[in-house]
């Protein structure tokens, strides 16, 4: 039985990408990966001439795989990698070794900031409270926070986000089933800042598979840290799963759920939904629909359930 080439270099093909009816090589899905990221962003127009570029990096594969390839999808522009410091000191540690690693080949610039120095806790310290139960959620929010913190007092123009094409599609239908209309109406890959304390979020990786980021990640020889001990159980983790088996059944499946989402749906729903114009907090002056975001909500209920010295504001 003969060897199927790649469609780009003739070579042996090792790699197929059924949604796109295309076979490549190792070196030419390298090459696909970064170039598509490349294309992503001047679709979107996710970033302008001369901005400085900040890559969100939590030790995900995503992250990795991004922080990896934007450098060389985007090599006129400065890149700086940006990681928060949960205070999870085993899976930090694991983390910090492929961000050295990456910064190193691709002169990226590594800005740490940690929870437990800056702000006297760890996520670990909202175990046994009412945020437990989705610790997930909470995290993701704190690392938003921090991350556009850290972005704008290094003075970057952009912060660039490990989100997938997976992701948003997960993210979308859940907007969609808790009835959210007004969030899904306004989903955007780029995402420009409402306050003076904010930098302009994209993601370069909207378009682009989970098991093409691991792929990628294959090929290219990166180290991986294990999953983050407290992911365990989370409900996006396994509605993933589920839209991965309706993919693996139907190539592009996600591909056309995403188009749907938002090129069909939520344009219609714009024209009845608006989002709430957010309010400056009152205590750290960042953005909030109540008067007081959440991330401060969250640190004064943990310094007064868990009498933590931690500063607010």
């Amino acid at each position: 039985m003969s060897k199927r080439k790649c469609m780009w270099c003739g070579g042996e093909a090792t790699i197929e990408l059924r949604y796109a009816r295309l076979l490549l090589c190792d070196d030419c899905f390298k090459k696909y990966f970064i170039k598509r990221i490349a294309k992503t962003v001047e679709e979107y127009r996710m970033v302008r001439e001369g901005e400085r570029i900040g890559v969100f990096y939590d030790g995900s594969k995503p992250s990795i795989a991004l922080l990896d390839a934007l450098p060389q999808a985007l090599p006129r522009h400065e890149v700086h990698a940006i990681m928060i410091d949960m205070g999870l000191p085993y899976y930090t540690i694991e983390a910090r070794t492929p961000l050295e690693e990456i910064a190193k080949e691709r002169g990226v610039e590594i800005h740490v900031y940690s929870l437990p120095d800056q702000r006297g806790y760890s996520i670990e310290d909202f175990r046994g409270t009412k945020y437990w139960p989705r610790i997930c959620s909470t995290c993701a929010l704190l690392k938003r926070y921090y991350s556009s913190y850290v972005a704008k007092q290094t003075g970057l123009d952009v912060l660039a986000t490990p989100h997938t094409l997976d992701d948003a599609v997960e993210l979308l239908l859940t907007l969609l089933v808790d009835g959210k209309l007004e969030e899904l109406a306004s989903f955007t890959p780029v995402q420009e800042p409402e306050f003076p304390n904010q930098v302009r979020r994209v993601k370069p990786l909207i378009k682009t598979y989970e098991w093409e980021v691991e792929k990628y990640i294959e090929v290219s020889g990166l180290d991986t840290p294990g999953e983050c001990p407290l992911r365990e159980g989370a409900r996006s983790a396994w509605r993933k799963e589920v839209l991965a088996r309706f993919e693996e059944h139907e190539p592009a499946f996600l591909r056309k759920m995403y188009r749907s989402l938002t090129k069909k749906l939520s344009p219609v729903l714009r024209e009845r939904y608006e989002r709430p114009r957010p309010v400056p907090c009152r205590i750290c002056g960042g953005p909030s629909t109540t008067g007081i975001c959440g991330r401060c909500v969250r640190e004064i209920y943990l310094r007064d359930r868990k009498k933590l010295d931690i500063k607010i504001g």
